[in-house]
This record gives C-alpha cells, structure tokens and sequence, in this order.
C-alpha cells in the first residue's frame, strides 16, 4: 500500500502480481470489532459514496494487517497450527494494547487511517513475527511496515486531488480520530475477491496479561 506524495496518481490496488484472485495467503490481521471505531470509519467511509474509483470496504472487512506469513498452496499443510501454536507463545502475558488512529489520507492503493504511534504495534508485531520463526516458517518481507486501516480501495486510476476533496467529512469530524483497543490478533486464511478480500478466521490469540 503506496503513501501519498504532492502529485498522487492512485493505481487499481489489486492489479497484484504476488497474489492471484481466490488464492489463499496465511496471514495475521487486527479485525476491527470495537463499536465506536467502526462507527467512526463508516462515517468517513460515507463521504466517498459515489467515487466510482474506490470501492469500500464492508464494516465487517476493516482490518489491520500485521504480518503475511505466505501462500497456503506453498506452505506445509500443518502451518496454521504451528504458527498460531508459537505466537500464542510469543504473546503469553501481553496485554491489550491501545493506539490513537489518524484521520484519513489518500494513497496510491485507495484511502486509509494510519497510526499516530505505532510503537506498541511495532512491538506485537515482532512478537508475532518472532512466533512465526519459531514454527521453522521463513518470512519474506522486511521490516518497513506502515501500519493502516483501509477504507475504502482503489480499482482503477485516478488523481489523488479529487479524492481528498470527498473527504471533506472526516476533516471536519469533531469528534476526532478515535482510539482503537487491540484485544486480541486473528490468524486468516485471507482470498482476494476484487473488490475486496475475504477470509476464514483459523485461529484468535487473545491479549491479556
């Protein structure tokens, strides 16, 4: 998912070449339950009605992502056990963390709320990838991770100009971005269906300390 620069020009987000459309990839997410901070993004969601270059995403599809672990077909047939096994490990005695989201931003890949201090994050998600190891799994990626919901996703080209302009709601909200409350990290069997993704939860591993 690209940041913003000056002169944006967004890009249709699932002209992917690492993942086919119905291919499953083992992942771990943050699903976004908490009433209040869905409530609050279906609110700036609202404001991109009628954009015919983004495509929302369903309250029940908000998420974080914190680390792709790799392609179903391509991994052991007992990997989701043994990763979900070795996170819970990682994370035994770790409470609920809580982060202040942002506003929304425009990016090449649709329109997003990041993170104002992703430093607890940083540190769950090591510890995520940490368990991961442990289960004897390699992880591709590196450590350059911009934590962020998506609101809605880009499926075509587009100026990032007019797309700012509909968000006009969400720069106005006065109740300001909200606080999201991590209680626990859900382990998926992740699909994309453009426009959009969809999945299977294999596994929870709760937070608390």
């Amino acid at each position: 998912m690209g940041r913003h620069t000056a002169e944006l020009q967004m890009r249709d987000h699932f002209a992917r070449t690492d993942l086919r459309a119905g291919q499953a990839e083992l992942t771990w997410h943050l699903l976004i339950e908490d009433p209040e901070v869905v409530r609050t993004l279906a609110r700036w969601r609202g404001s991109l009605a009628g954009a015919e270059h983004l495509a929302p995403v369903a309250d029940e599809g908000l998420h974080l992502t914190m680390q792709v672990v790799g392609l179903l077909d391509a991994l052991p047939a007992d990997a989701p056990a043994r990763v979900a096994s070795a996170v819970r490990d990682r994370l035994r005695g770790l409470g609920p963390v809580t982060v202040e989201l942002t506003r929304p931003e425009v990016v090449e890949d649709g329109v997003v709320v990041g993170v104002r201090d992703d430093t607890a994050l940083q540190q769950l998600r090591a510890a995520i990838r940490a368990g991961v190891a442990d289960a004897g799994l390699e992880i591709s990626d590196g450590d350059d991770w911009w934590p962020h919901v998506t609101l809605a996703y880009s499926t075509t080209e587009a100026t990032g100009e007019s797309t700012r302009e509909a968000l006009a709601v969400a720069a106005e909200d006065p109740a300001g971005p909200p606080a999201l409350t991590v209680q626990r990290v859900s382990l998926l069997a992740q699909r994309m269906e453009p426009p959009t993704y969809v999945w299977d939860v294999l596994d929870a591993v709760e937070l608390s300390a």
